[in-house]
């Protein structure tokens, strides 16, 4: 039996909040369901790559198997991604600059 309610927090870039902070939770209410809902919505301004956008489908940027395939331990993309969020305005992702961090 559970014992407590689910807390599910969501991460999510400034563009998508009026969807994931209304639309989608009054969506959840309308069905009439018992839903595990969002409790906390971090988000924050866009990681660019390199001077212009991050694009999976284009292959544009470093993602999950390229970032592990480059030999790089996590622990060093944790800290670099974590000391450049974009809490406040844009950041960059630039090699050069990944590669002195």
């Amino acid at each position: 039996m559970l014992t407590s309610i689910p807390r599910l927090p969501a991460d999510h870039c400034a563009d998508n909040v009026p969807f994931h902070a209304v639309i989608f939770p009054g969506s959840q209410i309308g069905t009439g369901e018992k839903w595990t809902m969002v409790h906390h919505l971090s988000t924050t301004e866009y990681l660019n790559y390199e001077n212009g956008k991050f694009s999976k489908s284009r292959g544009i940027g470093v993602f999950g198997t390229s970032a592990k395939d480059t030999g790089v331990p996590p622990d060093v993309w944790r800290y670099y991604l974590l000391k450049n969020r974009p809490e406040t305005g844009d950041t960059q992702f630039e090699w050069k600059y990944f590669i002195v961090s």
